[in-house]
């Protein structure tokens, strides 16, 4: 039993009422005050035996206090280095909210609903599970993020800001588009590729590729479209670049040996529809004539059929051609 003990049955007001009609004199002041040198139990306890579905255990109101009103509804203050706890809600004895003077602690979920923002201190904060964001997230200053070292999935469209770039800091990374079947586009500047290219590269429009001074193996068959050239160390185009190179046969039968379609298996390799007067025909013998001291040229080309082989006599050889058309 208690120093002063209140009783009552079922009761409809205040089983125990403390009322003031005037304001008090003082900050100090208090309405009912419990002091005590207590190192243990409690200085007020408020305990529910019943069923309770009411509004509150402890409740203070402010409703009539008005809208300019300022002051302190709950107010726990704590000398310094103080380290208890100044508020801890508890369900079965283990603690669910808890609020020190260095720290707030929940093992319950945090959920935030409307239009309300959320902002931190200067500190870090760390979110140690997955996080999901519903909204944009904007980060703005001249402050970095960073991720860990897994992996970021970046699922929507990503815009770099105007003079922004993306670099690796070394090491074996990769940039990967392999599986994507979309283009890969670049602006105006300049594009470096330092390591080896192992797949095609295929250029349309009316630009051109220019190489550097170092060697350029070119280790597959290579084809020049119709009507292109290739210009070797000239600054013209005109009447310089070699358009085609064609190689083929021709045998002697005559000391004016005219070469042509119409000669049938005893020639070939040569499209003679595309011989101009312009072309350059060499020729080198397969054996060596049956007497020394006959001397062949090249003479009369005739556009589109034909040209001709002179020789000082009958070589009776078979001749290889090269065509190089300008």
């Amino acid at each position: 039993q208690g120093a002063v003990n209140v009783r009552g049955g079922a009761f409809s007001g205040n089983l125990f009422s403390v009322s003031a009609g005037s304001d008090a004199q003082a900050v100090s002041s208090s309405l009912g005050s419990f002091a005590a040198p207590l190192t243990q139990g409690h200085l007020l306890n408020l305990a529910v035996t019943g069923t309770y579905t009411g509004t509150g255990v402890l409740s203070v109101d402010l409703t009539a206090a008005g809208t300019a009103s300022t002051g302190v509804a709950v107010l726990v203050n704590a000398v310094t280095g103080y380290s208890g706890r100044f508020i801890d809600l508890q369900v079965a004895g283990g603690s669910k909210f808890s609020v020190t003077p260095t720290l707030i602690t929940t093992s319950a979920d945090f959920a935030q609903t409307g239009a309300a923002a959320f902002t931190s201190g200067t500190g870090a904060v760390s979110l140690n599970g997955t996080t999901t964001v519903a909204a944009n997230f904007a980060q703005t200053g001249a402050f970095s993020f960073s991720t860990g070292t897994g992996a970021v999935a970046i699922n929507g469209t990503t815009s770099f800001a105007s003079g922004k770039s993306v670099s690796s800091l070394g090491g074996l990374a990769n940039f990967d588009w392999s599986s994507s079947s979309g283009t890969f586009q670049t602006g105006t500047g300049n594009i470096s590729l330092n390591g080896n290219v192992i797949t095609g590269i295929s250029q349309s429009g009316g630009v051109g590729i220019t190489t550097g001074t170092g060697a350029i193996a070119l280790n597959g068959n290579t084809t020049l479209a119709v009507g292109k050239g290739l210009l070797v160390g000239t600054a013209t185009t005109t009447g310089n670049s070699i358009k085609v190179v064609e190689f083929g046969t021709c045998t002697s039968a005559a000391a004016q040996q005219t070469c042509s379609s119409s000669l049938g298996a005893t020639t070939g390799g040569i499209t003679w529809a595309n011989l101009t007067t312009t072309d350059v025909i060499t020729i080198a013998g397969q054996s060596i004539p049956g007497a020394a001291g006959r001397v062949c040229v090249v003479n009369g080309i005739s556009a589109g059929t034909s040209f001709r082989i002179d020789c000082s006599a009958n070589p009776g050889i078979v001749w290889n051609v090269m065509v190089v058309r300008h």
